[in-house]
């Protein structure tokens, strides 16, 4: 029989103060669609647990769950479910509206956004900031995410907590609502409250132990009939044709998106570069460096203007890359943002490339500026002989895409470290990059050292970035600082080492484990 999700053997076991502590052993369950389970026990009991092992949170240590025939690894087993969280928080820099919107754009047949916002009664707060909502109004924000997508399973932790009478009879309105509509519902509650006005949806009540991570399963009316009712289409589907379900494979296959999402990447582009415009240090620090090293360079050496923006614009877009892209990940991560992002259909891939993205339309206004800027300060100088000449153009598209691979590992950066522990990670790195910015660091070392020093030298993406700047911005330095006249490969190490951090980072972030 098809059932929304199926649950098998399903074990996990914690470490706490050095003790082994099983939470969850040999679990079954299957959930039929149009169920309605309530999920009771005490506390630590297994129930958030056994949420994030649905919504691929977490990893079991043994068995399996599918939703709709489909890991929770899978970001299309998220197509279908739609989660409210206990414990998470919006992120920074985005209203009410454009988190929804944001959401909305991860799914193919959402919800229309006011249709969403009316549902959630946000109606009030929609131009305010996610993260300035009181207790009940973000409970009303989680609750209208889990909700944008049109889910067919609708997953809810502890969903009335701080709401207040009327918005938690609204709350259950909507629910009602959903069950209404054939929808699985998974819900969690302590609140007797809570459970007498679900009592007549519950098909049936799923109780996990404290003592021994069992579970114990009461069966109500209502899933009898339920049962009943998915038999017989079960006995109808039997007797379609090959050909009718061969077409809805088609159909099914059609409607899947791929790995990458364009609507899900301009989506989560769009609310990357709001955040980074409306964040005040990375305008200054990115932007208005930038424009003072052009104007320094045009108005004090405007005779060596070209090779030494190239030089002070490359050390900027990488400084900015590793301190703000890295830094605005861990964020992310301590304040649970990313938790949310997890339990969404959004693809690594897609999602990647919207961080790569945002730091690309960055790097691009920095370099644009500075030239701007250099130009803008020779109208005020007699002597100046500033043009506009190709090279720009060249080193622009130089500084631009040879930072990618440093973004990319920049990313990986926020998801290995803490934000507390990260600074200084950041200035390994960034040291690591200014002994190798295309320097002949043999120079600069003892003789005993110089044979491996270079040659280690020659593998690191910093030295092939420093050489493709040094061939635009016409950099020489005596024998430490000059282009060797490789152009081709350099560029074919940065588009090695772009594969290489990508691989990287794919294994950072599946190995990451949100916690409940």
């Amino acid at each position: 029989m098809k059932t929304a999700i199926e649950i098998r053997d399903l074990s996990k076991t914690y470490v706490i103060n050095k003790q082994k502590q099983k939470v969850l052993d040999a679990v079954n369950l299957d959930i039929l669609p149009g169920e309605f389970i309530l999920l009771r026990g005490d506390n630590g009991s297994g129930k958030t647990t056994l949420v994030n092992l649905i919504c691929g949170l977490q990893v079991p240590d043994e068995g399996s769950i599918e939703i709709f025939g489909k890991s929770p690894k899978d970001p299309k087993a998220h197509l279908k479910l739609g989660t409210m969280l206990q414990r998470a928080k919006p992120v920074e820099g985005l209203t009410v509206k454009e988190t929804i919107r944001l959401f909305q754009s991860y799914y193919p047949q959402p919800f229309e956004l006011n249709e969403t916002i009316e549902r959630s009664r946000l109606t009030g707060k929609q131009n305010d900031y996610a993260t300035s909502l009181a207790g009940g109004q973000a409970q009303s924000l989680y609750f209208a995410l889990a909700i944008v997508g049109n889910p067919d399973i609708l997953i809810l932790d502890e969903p009335t907590n701080n709401l207040s009478v009327e918005a938690r009879a609204n709350f259950w309105t909507q629910v009602r609502e959903f069950d209404r509509q054939g929808k699985t519902i998974l819900a969690i509650s302590h609140s007797e409250q809570d459970c007498d006005e679900i009592a007549d949806l519950v098909t049936r009540e799923v109780r996990l132990s404290n003592e021994n991570g069992e579970v114990e399963i009461q069966e109500f009316p209502r899933y009898q009939a339920l049962l009943n009712y998915c038999t017989e289409l079960e006995e109808v589907a039997k007797g379609n044709s090959e050909s009718s379900s061969e077409a809805e494979t088609s159909s099914t296959a059609q409607s899947d998106p791929g790995s990458f999402s364009f609507k899900a990447f301009w989506g989560q582009l769009y609310v990357e570069l709001l955040q980074s415009f409306r964040q005040v240090s990375t305008i200054v620090i990115g932007l208005g460096l930038a424009i003072l090293a052009g104007v320094y360079i045009e108005q004090n050496i405007p005779d060596q203007f070209q090779s030494l923006v190239a030089a002070s614009l490359a050390g900027l877009v990488i400084f900015v890359c590793v301190s703000q892209f890295g830094v605005k990940i861990a964020s992310e991560r301590d304040r649970g943002w990313l938790k949310l992002l997890r339990i969404t259909p959004l693809s690594f891939t897609t999602y990647l490339a919207a961080k790569v993205g945002n730091f690309l339309v960055f790097a691009s206004l920095m370099t644009g500026f500075a030239f701007v800027s250099g130009w803008g300060a020779s109208q005020f100088s007699e002597t100046s002989s500033f043009s506009w000449e190709p090279w720009m153009v060249y080193l622009s598209f130089i500084l631009v895409l040879g930072v990618v691979p440093f973004a990319i590992f920049s990313f990986s950066l926020g998801y290995l470290f803490k934000t507390e522990s990260l600074s200084w990670a950041i200035l390994a790195f960034l040291a690591m990059m200014a002994v190798s910015f295309g320097f002949n660091v043999s120079e600069l070392v003892p003789e005993s050292f110089k044979p491996w020093v270079g040659d280690v030298v020659l593998f690191l993406p910093t030295y092939h970035y420093g050489q493709l700047v040094a061939w635009m911005g016409e950099i020489e330095l005596e024998n430490i600082f000059r282009f060797d006249g490789y152009h081709w490969i350099h560029i074919l190490w940065l588009l090695w080492w772009t594969v290489v951090a990508g691989m990287f980072a794919r294994w950072v972030y599946r190995r990451e484990q949100l916690s409940g």
